[in-house]
């Protein structure tokens, strides 16, 4: 490529473009183009969030004005002042709950309380009914807030022991002939917010968005998490520090599962609360899709890079009876207690797949299988229809493991070429597989190489052959995974 800057346009998160401007095969703006994506969608569910709480605040801004109602708040409010607590005639109740469900249907309940501070009646006659706010500490978020004054009051959400789960409530004082006459209660479920911020829309395998509040408490469920976040999980990453004193930022950080993001985040006021809204996703998938649509076609400068370190694991290929001899165009599976080795890989490739103390996969791949782009693959395509690595791939996800597991799989590529290099790499990224879980194992110098896969250390160690059968030992221990050597490659 020559040194004048050429502009080209990539796949990020599946449906995403980005444009990166490259020089001298050292591309820029990733960072740039990816945060622009990640601003819009915060951006775009803060919006969402803001519209959704205003149009309940205009709702709760009407109450005074729905004569309906405040006619069943005074008859309710007569019958308890008269010691008769019993329940509102059926009629009544099924007018009232039509109502309900008609004008605050949004709402999760519509509580009528006195200025003693009593529940004299609510739609979901949950554990508050007929209750006290001030007598109970499982309500005193509530009741505290419950004020002789003429504004509408909002509380933040906070766990609400009457309904089980977090609420967040809009006060409106009743005030009839300047005489404050109590409250009309309208409670708030935290689930429409959760559904908002839990769009997974354009954030790929990896993305999310979620809100905190000013206490760094998530106000929206994690995706990667599979308990119940709400309130739950108290978000400390830079991403909510920057907030605090920046308002709103963009930066690649770790984030609450120690996982290196991509966040872009922004602190904003609603009803006199601070929130945070936080876009991110991993950087493993946004290179991994920038690596797929423009360094998949560098592989074989890029693994030029990698170099072969030296480790003394010779005793590993000691035989003994614990040994699994793994054959040409096959793979096997390992226990606990083997080891699997296979031979001679020369013309051949070798693919290790270790789920980290669960199980180990090896296999030797021919130079007939389809990985390989030679004419001989061509005179046996009438006997082999997939390769032996998608057939290996297939059948752990049908028998080893969970889909969202995969990303836990450790795979190693050994090789001494670079026949099918581009073509094994581009499988695996097509089989969803990250390039930070795979370890490529290259030696040019060597005329052949011996594999062996430890279960029991999770490793797989190689003893390279040179022409005057010099060997040399190197485990994927020591070796670089390619998200590394793609960075260094691209100085990013």
């Amino acid at each position: 490529m020559d040194n004048r800057l050429s502009y080209c346009i990539f796949l990020i998160i599946g449906i995403i473009l980005i444009t990166v401007s490259c020089e001298d095969n050292k591309p820029v703006d990733i960072q740039t183009e990816a945060f622009t994506i990640l601003e819009q969608i915060r951006m775009k569910r803060k919006s969402e969030i803001i519209s959704h709480l205003t149009e309940f605040k205009n709702i709760v801004n009407s109450v005074n004005e729905d004569s309906t109602l405040l006619l069943y708040f005074d008859i309710l409010k007569h019958s308890a002042e008269s010691d008769n607590l019993q329940e509102p005639d059926e009629q009544m109740s099924f007018d009232i709950d039509k109502h309900f469900v008609s004008h605050y249907g949004h709402f999760y309940d519509l509580l009528f309380v006195d200025t003693s501070k009593f529940v004299f009646h609510s739609v979901k006659q949950e554990s508050d009914y007929h209750t006290f706010l001030s007598e109970d500490t499982t309500k005193i978020i509530l009741g505290n807030h419950l004020e002789l004054v003429d504004e509408i009051k909002y509380i933040d959400f906070d766990y609400y022991y009457p309904s089980g789960e977090p609420a967040s409530f809009h006060i409106i004082p009743i005030i009839n002939s300047n005489i404050h006459q109590g409250w009309i209660v309208l409670q708030h479920a935290v689930n429409c917010i959760n559904s908002i911020m839990t769009k997974r829309e354009s954030l790929g395998r990896t993305g999310e968005t979620y809100l905190v509040n000013s206490n760094n408490l998530m106000l929206s469920n994690s995706r990667f998490l599979g308990e119940n976040t709400i309130l739950q999980k108290k978000i400390e990453t830079d991403a909510t520090r920057l907030a605090e004193r920046e308002i709103k930022g963009n930066k690649i950080i770790r984030d609450y599962r120690d996982v290196v993001v991509y966040s872009s985040f922004e602190k904003f006021e609603m009803s006199g609360n601070n929130w945070t809204v936080v876009a991110e996703i991993d950087e493993k998938e946004i290179l991994t899709n920038y690596f797929r649509n423009y360094g998949l076609e560098s592989i074989n400068q890029i693994i030029d890079k990698i170099n072969v370190n030296l480790s003394d694991t010779r005793q590993l290929f000691i035989k003994n009876n614990k040994m699994i001899k793994v054959d040409m165009g096959e793979y096997r599976k390992s226990s606990s207690d083997t080891r699997l080795i296979t031979y001679g890989v020369a013309t051949c490739s070798a693919v290790s797949i270790v789920y980290p103390n669960r199980f180990a996969y090896l296999a030797h791949i021919t130079p007939v299988d389809n990985s390989y782009n030679t004419d001989i693959v061509e005179s046996f395509s009438n006997i082999q229809d997939e390769s032996l690595v998608a057939q290996l791939i297939n059948n752990i996800r049908r028998f080893d493991v969970y889909p969202y597991e995969l990303s836990e799989l450790k795979f190693t590529i050994v090789i001494n070429h670079k026949e099918n290099i581009k073509e094994l790499v581009n499988l695996l990224l097509s089989e969803g597989i990250y390039i930070d879980q795979i370890t490529i194992m290259y030696n040019s110098t060597a005329k052949y190489a011996n594999v062996i896969l430890a279960s029991s250390e999770i490793v797989t160690c190689v003893e390279w052959v040179d022409e005057y059968d010099k060997r040399t030992y190197e485990t994927s221990f020591n070796s670089s995974n390619l998200l590394k050597i793609f960075k260094n490659h691209i100085n990013y």
